[in-house]
């Protein structure tokens, strides 16, 4: 299915570090995953998108450290 191909890319898409294309990918799949009425994915990519959140956060906040 197309929503589950999508989550794969965003997981390997994180994986490899890129968090804004990651999160672009992980609201793609979300979009598909509402469009399907499939709970289950929208979930996953929800929860996926919330952690990439709290990573991006972070390494905002590691970056304007580092600037002082």
């Amino acid at each position: 299915e197309e929503t589950k191909a999508t989550l794969d890319m965003a997981a390997a898409t994180s994986h490899s570090k890129d968090i804004e294309k990651a999160i672009r990918l992980y609201s793609a799949a979300l979009d598909l995953a509402d469009e399907h009425n499939n709970s289950n994915l929208i979930e996953v990519s929800l929860t996926n998108l919330a952690s990439l959140y709290v990573i991006s956060k972070r390494q905002i906040g590691r970056a304007s450290c580092r600037e002082r």
